[in-house]
């Protein structure tokens, strides 16, 4: 015989005011608005501060959280020593780095922050090609000091993790003797005052800032495997020990950013190809570990920004270039259940 749960499925619960802490997929009766009201996840992004120098905003690596955030470096003309802090609503110029810092990744929070690789112009490498550098720097929220070197340079590489146990992977060697440079899957960790290397990718990589977690538990998006390579689609994931394959990135995407953990992580814009006239990207995606689905839209298509700085569900993206040209503009990723009423006429 049928329950009645069975025939009429389950009630829903009534209340005299919505309640205070909302949960994704709820559903109530509000007695007072005399409405049925759920709680959807709705995920946008809307803007932020500009950042104050709109000269040296691209190739910039970045460490914090969407509301504490410190961006380095920059590529684009000027020095490259540019340091800029944001508290939520507004940018604040703060301490340059002690040497141009461009193409570097970044890890850590604001105020005890990671930044580590990169590399120099033609133009003070000698020519006729950059130089990746070793280098790493340490910030305490006011003043810069030297890191343990890397044991292979490297630019244009992903890194994350936290000042005394920081992760960076893959990038590019190249000199004004090695170019274009060469590609590697190469691996390290840091422990506060050096580095050492683990376990190597499955592809190596470049081209990307697109990875996100810890130093045990880190997700890879994207890339490319060489100067003249289209995005990879390839997701690989590491342990603390060695990487492994996860779920195939939706599109072939370069120059993108990522924020969150390894389980769930937000991928967003960057460029969809690497060919002459790359496809600049507004598009966001989620991943939950396993598997992919589409997200909000940026405002702004750019790539090679300061990406990430948070969690999956408040993340920043600042500067980079839109289309080719280097912006200085911020915008913020937020995700979160909202109450919504059910119109059931």
């Amino acid at each position: 015989m049928a329950t009645y749960r069975e025939v009429k499925g389950y009630s829903i619960k009534s209340v005299s005011s919505d309640p205070a802490n909302i949960k994704e997929g709820q559903i109530w009766y509000n007695s007072s608005a005399k409405k049925i009201k759920v709680a959807p996840t709705v995920s946008s992004w809307s803007a932020g501060g500009n950042m104050n120098d709109v000269s040296s905003n691209s190739a910039l690596a970045m460490a914090g959280t969407q509301n504490a955030q410190v961006q380095a470096g920059g590529a684009n003309p000027s020095p490259g020593l540019t340091v800029e802090e944001y508290d939520g609503s507004s940018w604040t110029t703060a301490t340059n780095m002690p040497e141009r810092f461009e193409n570097g990744t970044g890890g850590g929070t604001q105020t005890a922050g990671l930044f580590c690789g990169g590399d120099v112009p033609a133009s003070e490498a000698g020519g006729p090609a950059p130089a990746a550098q070793t280098e790493s720097f340490e910030y305490d929220g006011t003043n810069w000091t030297a890191g343990g070197d890397l044991n292979t340079d490297r630019t244009n590489g992903g890194g994350c993790g936290t000042q005394t146990a920081g992760l960076t992977c893959g990038g590019r060697q190249i000199s004004p003797s090695n170019d274009p440079g060469s590609v590697t899957a190469n691996t390290e960790e840091y422990d506060g005052s050096s580095w050492t290397e683990s376990g190597d990718m499955s592809t190596g990589r470049f081209d990307t800032s697109s990875m996100c977690g810890t130093q045990t538990a880190a997700v890879f998006f994207g890339g490319r495997p060489k100067d003249s390579g289209s995005g990879l689609t390839n997701v690989e994931e590491y342990n603390g020990t060695s990487w492994t394959a996860g779920e195939a990135f939706p599109e072939g995407r370069v120059r993108a950013n990522a924020s969150g953990t390894q389980t769930l992580a937000i991928v967003f814009n960057g460029q969809g190809t690497a060919g002459s006239q790359p496809t600049n990207k507004t598009t966001t995606f989620s991943y939950d570990g396993t598997d992919f689905s589409a997200d909000a839209a940026l405002g702004t298509a750019r790539y090679a920004a300061a990406g990430g700085g948070g969690t999956k569900t408040a993340a920043l993206n600042a500067g980079g270039y839109a289309p080719g040209t280097a912006v200085n503009t911020s915008e913020e990723y937020s995700s979160a259940a909202t109450t919504r009423s059910v119109d059931v006429s």
